[in-house]
């Protein structure tokens, strides 16, 4: 997962509990995965790690 709270991106890994064909659940206290009130990227096919967003 693409994670953009500092104003570059940056790829963070999480592990997949649950997942449909419109959102996923992950597993919690993924050590470096997500927090809450992180900002995602949706689309990662139009960004790469270390893109700085203004």
């Amino acid at each position: 997962m693409y994670c953009c709270n500092k104003g570059y991106c940056e790829f963070r890994p999480i592990q997949i509990a649950y997942q449909n064909n419109e959102y996923s659940i992950i597993k919690k206290d993924t050590s470096g995965g997500l927090s809450a009130y992180d900002h995602i990227i949706l689309d990662p096919k139009v960004i790469r790690e270390d893109d700085i967003i203004y």
